[in-house]
């Protein structure tokens, strides 16, 4: 009967030890990922301004500085079909291509300048 209390107790307590990484893992996901105020004030300017090239710079920007360099790319890419003449959006997607590897795609963004 001891032994097999214990047993339970034990793995109760795995069980709660275990649950609490997971907790703490999908928090820090989603801190990460969706807590920041930048992001969503820019989620919101996408929102509200959709033909508008600004918001989606900004928001390229904030995510090239999370390390978010894919999703980086989508916005910035946006961007600049928006406004083709943005030297910021077309030098910060250079950067976001670069930090992906992609360096002949960054070059050929580079270049195309119009």
């Amino acid at each position: 009967m001891k032994r097999t209390l214990v047993i339970s107790i034990s793995v109760v307590v795995v069980l709660l030890i275990g649950f609490r990484v997971m907790v703490e893992l999908a928090y820090g996901y989603a801190s990460t990922h969706f807590d920041h105020p930048e992001i969503r004030a820019d989620l919101q300017e996408m929102k509200r301004l959709p033909n508008d090239y600004r918001p989606y710079l900004q928001y390229g920007q904030d995510l090239l500085n999370e390390g978010r360099n894919q999703d980086a790319e989508k916005a910035l890419r946006k961007s600049l079909a928006l406004n083709p003449s943005s030297t910021s959006a077309r030098s910060l997607l250079v950067r976001a291509l670069s930090k992906q590897g992609k360096s002949g795609e960054a070059l050929k963004v580079q270049v195309s300048e119009k």
